[in-house]
């Protein structure tokens, strides 16, 4: 379903002339693995090749998807020309699904209480910039709330303020929605048991810790849980559906158990707060449904409060970004990324850097990006 606000917002196209370079890497791409934003990493994570924009989506064909931090997205040819514009606001990930379109996650705006609010939309665009479909969070904002208080939930309000997107919408306060990720449902072992779970369709998480599976054509929600409730989790990113139907997710903050309080430094037993890496199985409930976990106990304990990726990887290990802050929270000192086994053995902890600068990492993806590389022909 298309809103008449994303209809009018889309089909403002505008096709542009060759733009002039943008910064060109240092050295030719030697084994590349990694994409975080707009930069390809080799397999030690070292940067090796940086794009224009802050978001991107790097296609077989050399072309490449570019989103700014202002509402702005830009489709690249293989050899560097402007395609197309859209004034899109994208955040936290932008994806392809399995029909080639772009998955993404934008902003709108109404009226809310007297105050001018954001919330998200869900949008599939095809790669000429035309909408294919959207799922708009203030349209079904009686529906999410409905869902709630069926699964049990406190009420809440639907105003928060906050500036996290200030840089592209410097003039609003107030958000009502904050989804942090969607991801496409591929072929499962839960798909037998949740119907829901079938392959095609989408799953959608917030920040405020309930997830729903969107159907594949974004006009009904299928599943609803509300994993605040049951696992006492404050904030999830990067949730997704793992090839044995298990959900893996970013836990941000969670109440830590008594053993990692007490072995904690005392200057942090005040604040009980830690993060963890979690899978999930949906068919399960309770305890039982918690197959695996990293982030229990001091020797495993981090804490990254607002941002997460987590990717389990084709070796079996699993990939995740860790954002280090002074005091828990207070101050920003460092991106890390990171390699495990899944029995919590540290392989790989590296400090994130893009152009040399830290950098608040929000994930960063094990992606083949080889067939982009040999035919992309930009100056980039």
């Amino acid at each position: 379903m298309v809103s008449n606000a994303m209809t009018a917002l889309l089909t403002g196209l505008v096709v542009v002339a060759f733009a002039s370079p943008f910064l060109q890497a240092e050295t030719e791409p030697s084994k590349p693995a990694y994409v975080a934003y707009c930069s390809i990493f080799n397999q030690n994570f070292a940067e090796i090749r940086r794009y224009p924009g802050v978001l991107c989506i790097f296609l077989k064909s050399g072309q490449f998807l570019s989103a700014e931090r202002q509402p702005l997205v830009t489709f690249y040819s293989a050899d560097g020309k402007e395609l197309w514009k859209k004034p899109l606001h994208l955040h936290h990930q932008a994806k392809l699904n399995s029909q080639g379109h772009f998955l993404i996650l934008t902003s709108e705006f109404s009226q809310l209480q007297g105050k001018k609010v954001r919330s998200d939309q869900v949008v599939l665009m095809d790669q000429s910039g035309a909408l294919v479909q959207n799922w708009s969070f203030i349209d079904h904002r009686q529906e999410i709330a409905a869902l709630l208080a069926k699964a049990g939930s406190p009420k809440r309000s639907w105003i928060e303020k906050t500036d996290w997107f200030h840089v592209a919408y410097p003039k609003v306060h107030f958000e009502s929605s904050h989804i942090n990720s969607v991801s496409e449902i591929e072929d499962n072992l839960s798909a037998g048991k949740i119907q829901a779970f079938a392959k095609g369709n989408y799953l959608v998480n917030t920040a405020d810790g309930y997830l729903f599976v969107l159907s594949s054509d974004f006009k009904s929600i299928l599943w609803f849980q509300d994993y605040r409730i049951q696992y006492r989790i404050e904030m999830l990113h990067d949730v997704q559906v793992l090839p044995n139907g298990h959900l893996l997710a970013y836990a941000n903050a969670m109440l830590m158990p008594r053993d990692a309080v007490r072995d904690a430094p005392r200057k942090h037993q005040g604040d009980r707060r830690h993060s963890f890496l979690v899978e999930i199985d949906p068919t399960q409930v309770g305890k039982d449904s918690i197959v695996w976990q990293y982030g229990q106990g001091s020797h495993q304990r981090f804490f990254s409060g607002y941002c997460g990726g987590v990717q389990l990887l084709k070796s079996g290990e699993v990939l995740f970004s860790e954002l280090v802050d002074h005091d828990l929270g207070e101050r920003f000192k460092e991106s890390r990324v990171k390699v495990i086994e899944k029995n919590g053995t540290l392989k790989a902890d590296v400090a994130f850097h893009i152009n040399g600068k830290d950098i608040k990492l929000q994930e960063i993806k094990e992606i083949d990006v080889t067939d982009f590389l040999k035919n992309n022909h930009s100056p980039f």
